[in-house]
């Protein structure tokens, strides 16, 4: 399996992990017929991290908190584990889990090694710079293009945007984004140190 990894380029795409968690949440609420609300799924899956110690129950003063990715690597892979076995109310599995990119990636580059990481494997690109140019419409693939040896394709034009239907009306609340913040910070703030400076204070909140 290693053999067969260490000979993929990756690209990957981060976003602000609270327009994630939300557009997730969206997603899901469209699939199914929950009536959960977003703050309930929130709370949902944040208490699952909790119980399973990936957070402490004060993760809400955290922000300025070291993450100790090694303690935490058994207790990440129970979490996940919990909703396997349908512990767990299945629509809001990850929803704020899957927002703690440098959890993941210390676990990709503990795998794979440092150069799974810096550049030679993986590029990580922010979600914004494939927005299309809102005069020409052209999306500028030039930066991932060169990466992958592609020289060739620079932009292409944008045809119809993917956009989640609108089923749920509700708003991400002031209240759960300053507590989805402040879980994030020390996750986030992690980044740089994986992934190299560009991603430091990668989000409008940070």
């Amino acid at each position: 399996m290693y053999d067969a990894i260490i000979m993929i380029i990756i690209v990957l795409l981060l976003r602000d992990p609270i327009d994630r968690a939300f557009s997730h949440f969206r997603m899901s609420f469209v699939r199914s017929s929950s009536n959960m609300t977003f703050e309930s799924c929130v709370e949902t899956d944040i208490g699952a991290l909790i119980r399973n110690g990936v957070l402490p129950t004060d993760y809400e003063t955290m922000s300025d908190r070291k993450i100790d990715f090694d303690e935490l690597e058994e207790k990440w892979r129970k979490y996940f584990r919990t909703f396997r076995a349908g512990k767990e109310k299945r629509f809001c599995d990850g929803l704020v889990a899957r927002g703690m990119y440098s959890m993941q990636l210390y676990f990709w580059k503990e795998a794979y090694g440092e150069k799974a990481l810096l550049g030679e494997k993986l590029l990580a690109v922010r979600n914004d710079y494939l927005e299309p140019n809102k005069i020409t419409h052209e999306i500028n693939l030039k930066r991932i293009s060169d990466f992958m040896n592609m020289t060739d394709i620079g932009s292409v034009i944008s045809g119809k945007i993917h956009q989640t239907t609108d089923a749920y009306k509700g708003k991400v609340s002031d209240e759960v984004r300053i507590k989805l913040q402040n879980l994030y910070r020390p996750f986030d703030r992690e980044l740089s140190y994986l992934l190299g400076s560009e991603w430091e204070q990668p989000w409008s909140y940070s």
